[in-house]
């Protein structure tokens, strides 16, 4: 009943962030005019090529706007326009290079999987990990396919499950690890920007980049404690040891693979840069003037907070933060709908178009039973 309520207290929380990013964006065609105040909205159909100077905007009230009468006026179509004006090219290489870190991910597991004893080909990893994508779209938070894939990789196994199943833990630290790293150094390029070293976000990134960061330091500082270990796993016996003495005696396996360790953090960053410059391409995609410094600051901090367990797939979540940092960035509540646009056309093709993929490779499984791949 407990977990009934919880599940569906996710729900609520997710369908709440959804609503209320509905009721932020702007779903109309707008052209902000200037005023002897500022700028006004003026609430219209904008035609043509907005992205460039071939466009015409028609008011509500009958008026209309075509450059170059209309300089120096700044149309904002609505969220449905944005999302069908995609540049195409940019498009596909946002797509290229996330399907080079789907390929990259494979590696790097396999690299920890081998580590501790559970040698898994490439193509089996790879296909593991495209099925940990799909199930990412029905499970809680951006990393729900995780327990899939542990699941999944262990089927069949008589001995080293604990090894198999932890190393995809492992492997998510340290790609979480990496795409810190990554957030810390753009943090420290970014104080030597003229315009980022002036915005008050790139406290709250810093806050949450640096929490993080120091998060994992000290957790992996306190399991190193022999202490600490002792008394956490202590209870079991050789013949029915407990949960955390099991997780313990896989864990410490890799301790005696230092440089597989460093070969996985190598993999890792190249990895993430491909999912920054894949969220970058999206954005420059929908015209976003978002720079690739900007996205390197922004990604690592939303995706991390999407990874909490709260939302399906961290939707809801990311729509608001992503359109959130926009505004914040670029200096007006007018971003906010942009911001949302990237980031619902980034969730659907990394997660619900390579999720489709994961899928349909999930139900190709033949191995005697559906999704019983052999170790």
């Amino acid at each position: 009943m407990k977990r009934t309520l919880l599940i569906l207290l996710r729900v609520a929380i997710a369908a709440a962030l959804l609503a209320w990013v509905a009721g932020r964006i702007e779903w109309n065609d707008r052209l902000r005019v200037p005023t002897a105040t500022g700028r006004t909205a003026i609430d219209g159909t904008l035609s043509g090529d907005w992205r460039a100077t071939d466009w015409t905007f028609l008011a509500d009230d009958g008026r209309s706007w075509t450059p170059p009468h209309a300089s120096g006026l700044r149309p904002e179509p609505g969220f449905p326009k944005i999302l069908a004006a995609i540049d195409l090219d940019w498009f596909a290489l946002g797509c290229a290079s996330w399907a080079l870190l789907v390929l990259m991910t494979a590696l790097r597991w396999g690299l920890l999987l081998r580590a501790v004893e559970v040698p898994v080909a490439f193509g089996r990893a790879l296909r593991l990990v495209l099925v940990g994508t799909f199930f990412n779209n029905v499970m809680f938070g951006a990393t729900g396919g995780d327990l899939a894939r542990a699941l999944l990789v262990t089927r069949g196994m008589s001995e080293k499950r604990w090894r198999a199943a932890l190393s995809v833990g492992v492997d998510r630290l340290i790609g979480l690890a990496t795409l810190l790293i990554i957030a810390a150094v753009a943090l420290v390029l970014a104080r030597y920007d003229e315009h980022l070293g002036q915005l008050r976000v790139l406290k709250l990134v810093s806050l949450v980049v640096g929490g993080l960061l120091l998060g994992l330091l000290v957790a992996v500082s306190l399991y190193l404690s022999r202490p600490l270990r002792e008394l956490l796993t202590a209870g079991g016996t050789r013949q029915a040891p407990t949960f955390l003495q099991r997780a313990d005696e896989a864990l410490l396996v890799y301790r005696r693979h230092g440089r597989t360790l460093l070969s996985a953090v190598a993999v890792s960053l190249p990895l993430q840069a491909c999912g920054i410059f894949a969220f970058w391409c999206f954005g420059r995609a929908l015209t976003s003037p978002l720079q690739l410094l900007d996205t390197a600051l922004v990604f690592p901090s939303v995706q991390a907070v999407c990874a909490v367990p709260v939302a399906p797939a961290g939707w809801g979540i990311g729509e608001s933060l992503y359109g959130w940092f926009h505004a914040r960035i670029l200096g007006g509540s007018e971003w906010f709908t942009l911001g949302v646009a990237v980031s619902v056309l980034f969730r659907l093709t990394t997660q619900v178009g390579f999720g489709l993929v994961g899928g349909a490779v999930w139900l190709s499984f033949r191995d005697g039973k559906r999704a019983r791949p052999q170790s």
